[in-house]
């Protein structure tokens, strides 16, 4: 492809290292290409408080949040989708008098919240996503056959699920806060099943360690995430560009 307009890229398994470290050829490759006149962002399930380390490094042009449900560009919100708030409220609910769940964490403005701090403090009024672990031989289903405008996910972990407004994606978002970019002008980085949809809509690149669902969304693979597979296609980009 000709150079990017934007790059965006996935964290955890995808710009990490397997110990959540950043190399200095991938800062090294993304500064250079930022030189270039190309805009980066980053687009992650973390929520904001757990992305802050890896935001003062890298401080993106624009990043994604929450698996979609907040979008920044610089530092101005431009793009929410909580779960509504009824439902969100239903599920607490149903959390409380199910053995269905064996535990859940919540992402909130104010940071991620785990089961208990959540069953000691109250639920919290605004909802990014909730991440729930259903006990073996359970099933989502089983929590709530009421799920209005929410998006269940089956996660990368077993039995692991995301629960969100159904807007509240990684290509929501970014289609959204870029929608004046072309997509073939988009370089997407992503490993696994939230990254689907910013892969197939962009021009995606999987790393060789994502799940197949990713690369099969993709248009090229790199190498993985422990052989720095952003900063190999980067600087593959930029060799081709001066050449």
């Amino acid at each position: 492809m000709s150079l990017p307009t934007w790059i965006v890229t996935d964290l955890d398994e995808t710009l990490l290292h397997n110990d959540r470290t950043i190399s200095e050829r991938s800062l090294d490759a993304i500064a250079k290409m930022r030189e270039m006149g190309i805009r980066f962002a980053i687009a992650t399930t973390r929520s904001k408080d757990h992305a802050q380390p890896y935001l003062d490094i890298l401080a993106p042009d624009a990043m994604v949040l929450s698996g979609g449900a907040v979008g920044y560009m610089a530092r101005e919100l431009i793009y929410e989708r909580p779960l509504e708030d009824s439902h969100a409220h239903r599920l607490f609910s149903l959390f409380d008098g199910t053995r269905t769940v064996e535990n859940f964490v919540v992402d909130t403005p104010s940071g991620r919240l785990s089961k208990e701090m959540v069953s000691s403090g109250g639920h919290p009024d605004t909802v990014y996503s909730m991440f729930v672990w259903v006990h073996e031989g359970r099933s989502i289903s089983e929590i709530d056959d009421e799920s209005g405008d929410a998006l269940y996910t089956l996660l990368w972990e077993p039995r692991m699920y995301r629960i969100s407004h159904r807007k509240a994606t990684k290509a929501d978002a970014l289609r959204h806060m870029l929608g004046d970019v072309a997509p073939a002008s988009v370089l997407c980085f992503g490993d696994d099943l939230m990254d689907i949809g910013m892969l197939s809509h962009f021009h995606g690149v999987a790393v060789a360690n994502a799940k197949q669902e990713a690369k099969g969304a993709a248009r090229a693979i790199t190498l993985s995430n422990e052989e720095d597979g952003v900063a190999f296609w980067l600087e593959r980009l930029q060799r081709n560009w001066i050449a």
